[in-house]
């Protein structure tokens, strides 16, 4: 196995069912030879697996009626040169060739059918109306920013731009905004009955605030009511004849990592009623970067709620019963329910069961039943090392689960080096679905070992509390269970471990070297160094550095600066790889370089990789040739140090 086997990963992705259940059909990407990826439409349902398209172009549908597909596509010099419209073809399921269908005159990011030839639209539109006195043939030259967030990760400067909702008439081509020009729409659903559109909005000017308003427009009469405002941060919602359901944390004793609860909120009196408080997070899938685009994870089919939830370290699939609020586990594994389709008592899941990556299942009672095998050839090709678990008691008594990944070829009496994974978030998990790099370092004879430290998600608030504590229990956690590891194998050679992660794993792994030299050699990526740089810079800086340090620079500034790993740094001799994308502006790269130049002013072996055009999801779904090479960097960085 090489960092190039992912080239060979299919990846499963907006799994849904026709509107009578006759069929399904999913998106399925996978690498291609131009440095990106091919994506295509499958017929997914029982019987009936095979391509619909073979552009490879084709990311995203709709189901028009039973029998044909809607999707957006550029397949003509014209469609392609579009800046402000997206053209939709219709594809019928039971053969012949995709058609024009008709061109939306907007920059579409979400098609939902509402009735006949309407549908609702999601956009992005403009804060303020553009009126130029003139054409400015400079406007490239600058930008102008006067509001928070003024960019996003991904999505380069946001400031002033807002996704609107839209009615279109696919029969006119008439377009019709419902949303004002100041509302950020976050999520929108048409409901079954056709009759109301329901959204989630940030309406502002300034700074975006984290709660939402929920809006209800009545397709008939035009007119919109609203509801929660500035209550609850709204995770997720569906809407039902038996009422409103949300998944919603109001944020107020967890702070912004709060555990959400589900609500029925009644459209008639406005009054919310909490159904379900597990303590526990919902529509999360457990960590892994062998996923592509995502699923529909919360939605009402046939007098139940389905949705899925981590717990422990897998994830599973839930109901609620709308009616008496019961709730019931559906599907239980060892793995991660990645998403789902329910239509009538038909229901179809994405899942990575164990070590297998995504397919599609059919569920059975509480069984998963395999639809698909997009990935039985990769594995039959580089067979998975099942991950060891651990747990362990730390110095606070609290339960922690840790893993460990074995090389196949160990020889009796022969010691190998190990390297210790850290996941971001802090508020997620690891557990026993497929990991990439893991793999591919344990195929190539190391030790791989990682755990979910207090910090992490899966076992409630009070595990997951971290606020104004990074770098204490949470390491203390870490450091403990290398020691348990090391016991337990002792045919790792603890004079050559090193340690790597991500986000809050590259924080981690910073505030590591700056705190021990017990690792021989460190890869930090995307990772955090300064909170009084990053609180002010980032994407989510201003909201989540306040919230996770409980401190700003005002009210505690020796607080943000004595959680900053930048502090420590002259306490570092561990050689270190840094990892950063030149478009992460949730990590951004001047974190990156902050700890690089002070480690190489304290003569500390260092270097820097910079990939350019990727931002924070490198690892994730940054281009093939780059996640490769980044892989490599970091291979490379450990066979040298840890003389494998």
């Amino acid at each position: 196995m090489t960092s190039s086997s992912l080239r060979e990963i299919s990846f499963v992705s907006a799994l849904r069912h026709s509107p009578e259940g006759g069929h399904a059909a999913a998106v399925v990407s996978r690498a291609n030879g131009d440095n990106g990826y091919d994506s295509r439409l499958w017929l997914v349902g029982e019987g009936e697996v095979r391509p619909l398209t073979a552009g490879g172009e084709e990311r995203a549908f709709l189901w028009e009626d039973e029998g044909h597909l809607l999707f957006p596509a550029a397949r003509t010099k014209a469609e392609r040169e579009q800046t402000d419209a997206t053209t939709y073809y219709r594809l019928p399921v039971d053969g012949g060739e995709a058609v024009p269908a008709f061109t939306v005159p907007l920059k579409a990011v979400e098609l939902q059918r509402v009735e006949g030839s309407r549908y609702l639209v999601t956009a992005l539109g403009e804060r303020d109306d553009p009126t130029p006195a003139e054409e400015d043939r400079w406007a490239g030259d600058y930008q102008v920013i006067d509001e928070l967030p003024y960019w996003g990760n991904g999505a380069g400067f946001t400031n002033g731009k807002r996704r609107r909702l839209y009615l279109f008439d696919a029969q006119t081509g008439t377009c019709e905004p419902i949303t004002a020009p100041a509302q950020q729409v976050c999520q929108a659903r048409v409901a079954g009955c056709g009759r109301f559109v329901g959204y989630t909005v940030q309406g502002f000017e300034g700074v975006q605030p984290l709660s939402h308003t929920f809006c209800l427009y009545d397709l008939a009469s035009g007119e919109t009511r609203t509801f929660l405002e500035g209550d609850y941060t709204i995770l997720q919602f569906a809407m039902a004849k038996e009422g409103i359901f949300l998944a919603a944390a109001k944020n107020d004793r967890w702070g912004i990592n709060q555990n959400p609860e589900i609500l029925r909120l009644d459209a008639e009196t406005g009054e919310v009623e909490t159904l379900l408080d597990r303590d526990r997070s919902l529509c999360d899938a457990v960590a892994s970067d062998c996923r592509l685009g995502g699923c529909t994870t919360f939605a009402c089919e046939g007098g139940k709620l389905y949705f899925t939830g981590l717990d422990g370290y897998s994830s599973h699939l839930y109901t609620l019963e709308l009616e008496s609020g019961t709730f019931a586990e559906r599907v239980h594994l060892s793995g991660s329910v990645d998403g789902f389709s329910a239509c009538g008592e038909q229901l179809l899941c994405v899942a990575m069961v164990g070590q297998n990556l995504q397919e599609v299942y059919r569920v059975e009672g509480d069984q998963l039943q395999p639809v698909t095998a997009f990935n039985r050839a990769y594995l039959e090709k580089y067979p998975p090392i099942a991950p060891q678990h651990l747990t362990f008691a730390d110095a606070d008594g609290v339960e922690v689960d840790g893993w460990v990944l074995v090389p196949r070829d160990l020889a009796e009496g022969e010691r190998r080096p190990a390297i210790l994974d850290i996941h971001g978030g802090p508020k997620a998990a690891f557990g026993e679905v497929y990991y990439h790099e893991m793999q591919l370092w344990a195929s190539q004879g190391y030790f791989v070992f990682y755990c979910n430290p207090r910090g992490s998600e899966g076992k409630g608030n009070a595990f997951a509390e971290l606020r104004g504590a990074y770098g204490t229990y949470d390491y203390d956690d870490l450091m403990q269970f290398c020691d348990l590891v090391l016991e337990r194998y002792p045919a790792i050679d603890e004079g050559r471990v090193g340690v790597t992660g991500g986000s809050y794993g590259g924080f981690m792994t910073n505030w590591i070297i700056g705190h021990t030299d017990r690792f021989r050699a460190a890869a930090s990526q995307r990772s955090i160094s300064n909170w009084l740089s990053f609180t002010y810079i980032c994407d989510i800086g201003y909201w989540f550095g306040t919230d996770q340090m409980a401190a700003d620079a005002w009210s505690d500034a020796e607080k943000l600066w004595w959680h900053s790993p930048l502090k420590y740094a002259d306490n570092c001799k561990t050689p270190t790889l840094f990892i950063h994308s030149d478009e992460d502006y949730r990590c951004w790269i001047p974190e990156g370089y902050q700890m690089f130049t002070a480690l190489k002013l304290h003569g500390v072996e260092t270097r820097m990789c910079v990939f350019h055009g990727e931002n924070h999801e490198l690892s994730r779904s940054g281009k093939p040739e780059h996640r490769i090479r980044r892989l490599d960097e970091i291979t490379a960085w450990f066979d040298r140090h840890l003389e494998k």
